[in-house]
């Protein structure tokens, strides 16, 4: 994209994503700028964006180039909705000092309508993306990295995850790896804590074996499915 104002570009931004998702080639956002801002993604301050067009970021200030963002984030957020596919957004482990999930509250109620997946369960934050799965329907805590960050954590956080998640159905994972052998154990390692997670409760009383069974093929594979709109959950 080259010329134009601030309005061409997001409208050429529009058509583009437009394009590839009828084409079936957008499955969701994804947001990973916690490694390079906070996650606090306020409402418009169009003067602010329109200030920040058409020059490079080392010609403004990090505080314009924030706001810029948080514009075009807003424009992705309401193209989501449209669509009707999730937006996927790092939470947790980058820059510890803005990845708090709980920042994300006011742009769950902001954008009600499309469905935000909490990568990497917030970790170190668990309990908050917890916390907002349990307020906000449109919250889907994912585990993607998490068992890979820590087994132990990763149950724990299944653990709660189904306690007080509105839908068991919003509940992701994905290995988020670079290589074939990376990916492997991440599965294995997801299986585990699956395993582990599941058997716990068995245990404790609180599933019986047929309904672990139906839980299981849900976490493995049918929430994805659910959660990125192809088909039904296999369980609630």
């Amino acid at each position: 994209f080259t010329g134009g104002s601030l309005d061409d570009y997001v409208e050429h931004m529009r058509g583009v994503i437009r394009a590839r998702h009828a084409a079936g080639k957008v499955a969701a956002f994804k947001c990973a700028e916690a490694y390079r801002r906070p996650v606090t993604y306020a409402e418009d301050d169009r003067g602010a964006a329109k200030a920040a067009f058409g020059h490079r970021p080392g010609k403004i200030s990090p505080e314009l180039a924030r706001l810029f963002g948080n514009y075009i984030f807003n424009r992705c957020c309401e193209l989501a909705g449209e669509l009707g596919v999730p937006f996927q957004i790092h939470t947790g482990l980058a820059q510890l000092t803005g990845s708090d999930p709980m920042h994300l509250a006011p742009v769950l109620e902001r954008h009600s309508g499309v469905r935000f997946v909490l990568f990497h369960a917030g970790y170190p934050w668990v309990h908050t993306v917890a916390g907002l799965a349990h307020n906000y329907p449109n919250a889907c805590p994912s585990l993607t990295w998490m068992p890979t960050i820590s087994t132990s954590a990763a149950v724990r956080a299944l653990q709660e995850f189904l306690d007080v998640a509105q839908s068991a159905r919003t509940i992701t994972w994905g290995g988020d790896c670079w290589t074939a052998e990376e990916s492997t154990g991440a599965l294995m390692a997801w299986r585990w804590v699956v395993a582990r997670t599941l058997g716990e409760r068995m245990d404790a009383g609180l599933l019986r074996p047929r309904d672990a069974e139906a839980l299981a093929v849900a976490l493995l594979r049918g929430n994805n499915l659910h959660v990125y709109g192809q088909y039904p959950a296999v369980a609630g």
